[in-house]
Parts: C-alpha cells; structure tokens; sequence
C-alpha cells in the first residue's frame, strides 16, 4: 500500500512537469510566451526575498522568551539564520548562467490544489495565491517555485500528523520523517523524468544547479509560512523552522 501511494506521488511529479512544459510551449499568446531570464529578474527575486527576510526574523526576535522557549528557538539563532538565507539566495544567480527562461506558473501550488482521480490527479486553481496583487500573480518566472510549494506541502502533511496525533514514542517521528523523504524523492524523480535539465528551457542545465535553485525557492517558501504561523497558529511554528533549519544546512538532495 505504501509503495503504491509513493508511487501515485511519483506520477504527480511527472504531471507537475507536464503543466510546466506546456506552460512553457506558448508562442502565440504574450500574456504566456516564455521570456528570456535576466540578472535584472533575479536581481529583483532576490531583493524581494532579502526584504521578507528581514521582515520575518524582525517577527521572531520580538517574541516574548516564553513563546521562543515553546518552539526551542533563542533569540541569537535569528541572526544565524538570515545570514544563511542571505547565502542560499545567491543560487538563484544560477538560473542566468544556464540561460533559462521565464514562465507562467500555477502559483499556489500544493497538495490542497489537486484533485485524486481513477487515473492520476487533476491539477486545479490557477489563480494563485489569494493575497498576491493580479500583477504578481500573471507575472513570469521560474515553475521551480510551484515544485517547491508541493515539497513543502509534503512537509506540512508529514508534521501535521504529528502535530494532531502526539507521537507516543521516537519511532512515531522518525515514520513520517520517512515517509516525507520518500515523498519527496519520489515526487522529484517523477518531475525529473519529464522537465531534464539540458532539454527543459525553464530549468539549468545540471541537477545540481536545479536543485539548489529548486531549495531557494523552498527556503523563500518557508519564511512565508512562518509569518503565517507566527500571526495566526503559533503552535504550528516549529514545522516551517524546521523546514529553514533543513535547508540552510543542505548541499544537494
């Protein structure tokens, strides 16, 4: 049964792919024609990104020490923490080297936007994220950021699980960590097998390059479910920090 599931997550993965290409095979319609990636794009991602950063780790120092004693976070680890992000950011300069070019997107892209069919999955809701300008939601950039919305949701599955239902023992929690590495692993082969880097124009031209795009957008993608949490569910904290703590130490997958 488990390995019938991962592998429906592996079949995700190859439909991911295929709404990225044919995203990307438009050459009629301007409003969805893949456009040349410039420094100028990632240069302006990156200042994004830098701002919300700041943003965010200005939220977790003003934490009183008791909701930082809660979640396990000291009030030094904020400054370790913005300069990793500040570093991974820099891979986004990847994308220029390999020459990709910049699409339409799904936008909000996770488990909660597909639909289980008879034979596969239905991908819905592509207007993006809700509390996004129309501006932002129409403009082109790296699909990458779509793979990484689905990944994180593959996060928030595994740990939600734990968060309702208390693990009676270390077994408990190192299952679903498991089972979310699985996840993910299989979901990347699946989207690896349809967009190859060197063929897919939208990716760089190596793996490694895609995925260390690919864990940028992942990190970006963390920082925005944190602010989330920390106004509205704080209890849940832990599961996007433990998501920033991941990816700040990680090389490759």
């Amino acid at each position: 049964m488990a390995d019938a599931f991962l592998e429906e997550i592996r079949q995700l993965g190859e439909i991911t792919g295929n709404l990225h290409l044919a995203l990307a095979s438009e050459k009629e319609s301007e409003a969805f024609c893949p456009e040349p990636l410039t420094m100028n794009d990632v240069t302006r991602w990156q200042g994004r990104m830098q701002q919300f950063l700041t943003e965010v780790c200005r939220d977790l120092r003003s934490m009183s020490s008791e909701q930082q004693a809660t979640i396990g976070f000291l009030t030094d680890e904020a400054t370790t923490l913005e300069s990793a992000c500040r570093d991974r950011f820099n891979d986004l300069a990847r994308l220029v080297t390999r020459k990709t070019v910049k699409i339409r997107h799904h936008g909000d892209y996770h488990l909660g936007q597909v639909l289980k069919t008879e034979d596969g999955f239905a991908v819905i809701d592509f207007e993006g994220e809700p509390a996004r300008s129309l501006e932002e939601r129409r403009a082109k950039v790296c699909p990458l950021k779509d793979v990484a919305g689905m990944l994180r949701s593959f996060s928030y599955a595994a740990q939600a699980v734990l968060q309702q239902h208390r693990p009676t023992s270390t077994e408990d929690g190192a299952v679903m960590t498991e089972w979310e590495a699985a996840a993910r692993q299989r979901f990347l082969d699946g989207y690896r097998s349809v967009v190859q880097p060197g063929k897919a124009p939208f990716v760089p031209g190596t793996w490694d390059d895609t995925l260390r795009v690919l864990h940028v957008y992942e990190l970006d993608k963390a920082l925005y479910e944190l602010r989330y949490e920390l106004r509205n569910r704080p209890e849940w904290l832990t599961i996007p920090l433990q998501g920033i703590r991941r990816l700040t130490h990680k090389g490759s997958e």
